[in-house]
């Protein structure tokens, strides 16, 4: 596959998604590759503040899922 095959494949999925969740952090994600600025901890909700704490925690006991897993089954989902 081809950068470019790859984009259009990208915004094509990108389109799809209805999850303001996933579409934030795909943003995150593309923005810190890009150099762009990510969102300071200080501006962020006691919510989101908590959720990111919750989640630390449970990767501390081991609770997380390995990316690769992930991937592998949101690739094998979409393509």
């Amino acid at each position: 596959m081809t950068v470019l095959q790859l984009k259009n494949n990208l915004h094509q999925l990108v389109d799809k998604i209805e999850d303001y969740s996933i579409l934030e952090a795909v943003h995150t994600i593309l923005a810190k590759q890009l150099g762009g600025d990510l969102v300071d901890w200080a501006s962020l909700s006691n919510a989101e503040k908590q959720a990111i704490e919750q989640a630390i925690q449970q990767l501390d006991k081991g609770e997380g899922i390995a990316h690769e897993t992930v991937m592998k089954k949101y690739l094998t989902k979409y393509q």
